[in-house]
């Protein structure tokens, strides 16, 4: 145990009780690996914390997708609920990305610090078998120096901690040695450690300036500058032992400011400990408070003089142990690294509260060491600022805590630090859409209604009757749509007012944050002043099993029985399109597992294609249009012919389940279909068999109309995007296991939920063809905001 050599020399009125000050909402996005292969599909999952609980304060995710150059690819929104939400980006196959950078924020991190966001580097490899890192460029070496508190003081011992690095972020070494401004040797000797990192003590003299000379790896010669010594003021210095911090002030003025100094300490902005400490006619104050019932994670401990004016500050890193207790139990009922082996794992979790939590398997060598954990990022990166891509942040905090908070920034009094408490609110509610009239400066007349309608694809059409905000606006939040939504409003009975409207979207600011700024090393974000709407399409997934693209977006869902909270978290695509298959589809015509379907109904570029050839070729892979004698048909491969001359069929069309003949699609009016489903391979059906699939073609009903909103004004709004589902193959037939299997990432599944009424979830999956080694990682929280993560090894 290290012996502190701290002496009380005077008594402080403590106290330690929770007060509240501006809050911090911290962020970590579990992804299913920590690198991929080029055309695969990154799958995510992003938690937000407050307060040491799932976060209710932002209700929107953005995300961008950036290539090493900085150049951003795609501009992602996701709703967030219960702290939560899922997504993924397709990779490109024929990219070239070394790596991918992810950046991603909510407004409550945005309004709290919009240069201080999560950011994460994804490595790209160029083969499945070697891994090509981005090459550091290591021709510039930086050093930096960091006075313990923030401010160096004449005449009183500091600590300055330092940190030398690469320019690409990565740690480097130096060792070197300090000098004065008269040319004097004040330390003899200095080095970082293999992180990069050091620390030394010196007593810095008034109007003195000082300098370091060091060399670095390469032998180079460097001078670096130490931060200027301020003439007068107070140093703030802590140990942590024994669970309590240990605190040292000094000051070497006796300006009546400095008569009563106040200090604070507190976790994620929660003041867990505040002390007054009286100081006139004394240079030292000594104490301590215990860290017992302080929670995991950075303590930011702040000196102020008796005008609450910011004279220091400081983080110290607490950690608890891990209380084993109620930790899911994750068991093996079998195991397979055999080529398409079958595995089957139950998850238990003994505790009753709501538990939300992601699951990853994948090939165990595409994941690193050092990526930071949920822990990591939720308790403690939140807090740090300049921290590189690159850095090993795990690691880090393991073996070097005070260091890494001594040399990586922080919030540097930009809080209020004076008495009182702040109010928790949410600072969003989904999306939010408004429409501002504006005619020669007049306003709207007086209870004047707006009427507005979004034909969304995914959800159906949602209708709102506004009533004015202002006397020349309307707004209305909580929406929730997806993808590119058609939106349809006017006034009600004002017609003459349609040129003089406007529709707006909150979202618009906030998705151009991630577009203006597309460099990597600009490093900081603007809130820009346009407000056009920013739209982005994702490409389709990539099928490592047939080695082609796919649209994996319509396998069955697979849900988690008898937990309420799944049914808000079901996909929203398979949700509307069940509820088509369901109206629509009767008797042997019903079943889609294996098909393609799409909502005509309230897709807005239904009405402008020209016909079901046009609009059915570019939604369903694997048809192709076919012109003939007969006029023109849609046609697949028959996979049970032999000659590749042959191979193409024409599919069964079946319109409103009676059998037409194929060439009948170019009579049907694009205006009069809901729902078209296809089902490719051997179809069976009382009429006859089809060898190569069957289209299926539905017409609206009497209880349907086009929401054409012919009379009404029109905008096209981004909404948010579209989360996939993750396909997992099943081998249960000899049959079944014919073709190669490349996946690396094994299952995937975004909300594995628990809560009093179900405490068991079982999974089953299949291996890949090359796999030996998998990795199987749990991440989550539970209501109470208590942290998991689990990783276990399956060879």
């Amino acid at each position: 145990m290290r012996t502190l050599l701290f002496l009380l020399i005077c008594c402080s009125f403590a106290a330690i009780h929770p007060v509240q000050a501006q809050q911090v909402e911290t962020m970590h996005i579990h992804f299913d690996k920590d690198s991929y292969l080029p055309g695969e599909m990154i799958w995510f999952k992003c938690y937000t914390y407050f307060n040491n609980k799932p976060s209710a304060l932002s209700s929107n995710l953005f995300i961008g997708f950036y290539d090493q150059n900085g150049i951003l690819l795609a501009e992602k929104r996701y709703p967030l609920i219960e702290g939560t939400t899922n997504g993924d980006f397709k990779i490109a196959a024929d990219s070239g990305y070394t790596a991918l950078v992810v950046k991603a924020f909510t407004k409550a991190m945005w309004l709290q610090d919009s240069t201080h966001l999560y950011e994460r580097t994804l490595t790209i490899r160029t083969t499945p078998d070697s891994l090509t890192n981005i090459e550091p460029p290591t021709a510039t070496t930086s050093l930096q120096f960091f006075p313990e508190g923030g401010q160096w003081v004449a005449g009183l011992y500091s600590y300055l901690a330092f940190k030398a690095w690469h320019n690409d972020g990565s740690p480097a070494i130096a060792h070197g040695k300090i000098v004065d401004s008269n040319g004097q040797t004040v330390v003899d000797s200095f080095a970082t450690n293999e992180m990069g990192l050091g620390k030394l003590q010196l007593l810095p003299k008034k109007g003195t300036t000082y300098k370091a000379s060091w060399q670095d790896a390469e032998g180079r010669q460097h001078e670096t500058l130490l931060p200027q010594v301020k003439e007068l003021g107070a140093t703030l210095h802590t140990e942590l032992a024994d669970k309590n911090v240990f605190y040292s002030v000094l000051k070497n003025t006796d300006a009546s400011n400095f008569d009563t100094l106040h200090l604070r300490a507190s976790v994620h902005n929660i003041i867990i400990y505040e002390a007054a400490l009286p100081m006139k006619g004394l240079s030292q104050a000594v104490n301590k408070f215990t860290t017992d019932s302080v929670p995991a994670g950075l303590l930011l401990v702040t000196l102020t003089d008796s005008r609450w004016n910011p004279l220091q500050e400081k983080l110290v890193y607490i950690k608890h142990e891990d209380a084993a207790a109620n930790d899911p139990i994750i068991n093996f009922t079998q195991t397979s690294t055999a080529s398409k082996g079958k595995n089957e794992i139950s998850i238990v979790v003994p505790d009753t509260l709501f538990t939300n939590m992601s699951l990853s398997i994948a090939d165990a060598s595409f994941f690193s060491h050092d990526q930071p954990g949920i822990k990591d990022e939720l308790l403690v990166a939140g807090e740090l600022k300049g921290l590189w891509p690159g850095l090993a942040l795990k690691p880090l905090m393991q073996q070097y805590p005070e260091l890494v908070t001594a040399t990586h920034g922080w919030r540097k009094y930009d809080w209020p630090l004076a008495p009182g408490t702040g109010a928790i609110r949410q600072v969003d509610n989904y999306i939010t859409l408004g429409v501002a009239y504006k005619e020669k400066n007049y306003a709207l007349k007086q209870n004047a209604q707006l009427t507005l309608m979004i034909k969304d694809p995914q959800t159906g059409n949602q209708f709102y009757k506004l009533p004015q905000q202002t006397q020349t606006s309307y707004s209305t939040d909580g929406l929730v749509f997806y993808d590119s939504a058609k939106i349809y409003y006017q006034v009600e009975g004002y017609p003459e007012t349609m040129p003089y409207l406007k529709l707006v979207s909150d979202a618009h600011a906030m998705q151009e944050h991630l577009t203006v700024h597309n460099k990597i090393a600009a490093g900081r974000l603007v809130l820009p002043s346009g407000t056009d709407a920013i739209s982005s399409t994702a490409g389709p997934d990539f099928d490592w099993i047939n080695n082609t693209p796919t649209d994996t977006g319509n396998v069955k869902t697979k849900t988690l029985k008898e937990v309420k909270f799944n049914a808000r978290m079901v996909n929203p695509v398979t949700r509307r399109l069940q509820e088509m298959e369901d109206k629509y589809a009767t008797g042997l015509f019903r079943g889609t597992s294996k098909g393609y379907q799409i909502n005509v109904l309230d897709d807005p570029n239904a009405e402008t294609s020209i016909d079901i050839y046009s609009y059915v070729f570019g939604k369903v892979p694997g048809l192709r249009v076919a012109a003939g004698m007969g006029g023109r048909s849609l046609q697949a491969i028959d996979h049970f012919e032999n000659d590749p001359f042959r191979a193409w069929k024409d599919v069964m069309v079946f319109i409103d389940e009676v059998q037409w003949e194929p060439s009948g699609l170019g009579n049907i009016n694009m205006n009069n279909v809901a729902y078209i489903k296809f089902i490719p391979g051997l179809v069976i059906q009382s009429v006859g068999n089809g060898r190569v699939g069957a289209l299926y073609v539905y017409s609206k009903r009497g209880d349907e109309t086009s929401g054409s909103g012919s009379n009404m004004k029109t905008n096209i709004i981004k909404g948010y995007s579209i989360a996939k589902q993750f396909f997992n193959p099943a081998y249960d037939t000899e049959s079944s296991k014919t073709k190669q299997d490349l996946r690396t990432t094994l299952y995937w599944e975004p909300y594995v939920i628990t809560d009093k009424t179900n405490h068991k979830v079982n999974i089953v999956f299949y291996n890949n063809d090359v796999s030996k080694k998998l990795l199987l990682t749990l991440k989550g929280f539970n209501e109470e905001g208590k942290l998991i993560e689990i990783q276990k090894i399956i060879e």
